[in-house]
């Protein structure tokens, strides 16, 4: 499970709280593959819900980065296009597998890594450059 912590904090109120809200929906995806039987209504309906909440949330990270002159801008953009092409394919290969659980478990230990990685070495650079909100 991934686990806020103040480590995940940029400083920017709505950032943090729309990353605490992809750590929730990537942990629901982690409850889903404990459960005996995946259902793919539910599976399908929350890897919609995380690609688009994803995109908004990239659009909204990559203005306020852009208006504070970070330096990570574009290792940001980059590693937002990275994000959404992966959630993408493994979300291509799970729909087109019988064995869903697998797929879905590499999606899940993908997000988690990349979460990770991205907020603690690339977003982190924004603190004390973009406004708190």
């Amino acid at each position: 499970m991934l686990e806020w912590k103040p480590d995940y904090a940029t400083g920017v109120l709505s950032i943090d709280s729309q990353h605490k809200a992809l750590f929730d929906y990537i942990n629901r995806l982690e409850k889903l593959l404990e459960t005996t039987e995946v259902q793919r209504s539910e599976v399908d309906s929350l890897l919609s819900f995380l690609e688009d909440f994803a995109k908004l949330h990239f659009i909204g990270e990559e203005s306020c980065m852009a208006r504070s002159l970070c330096p990570a801008y574009k290792k940001n953009k980059e590693g937002h296009a990275l994000f959404l092409s992966n959630l993408r394919f493994y979300r291509g290969q799970y729909e087109n597998t019988s064995e869903p659980k697998d797929m879905l478990g590499q999606l899940h230990e993908s997000l988690v890594w990349w979460m990770n990685e991205h907020i603690l070495k690339v977003d982190m650079q924004m603190k004390g450059l973009a406004k708190t909100d």
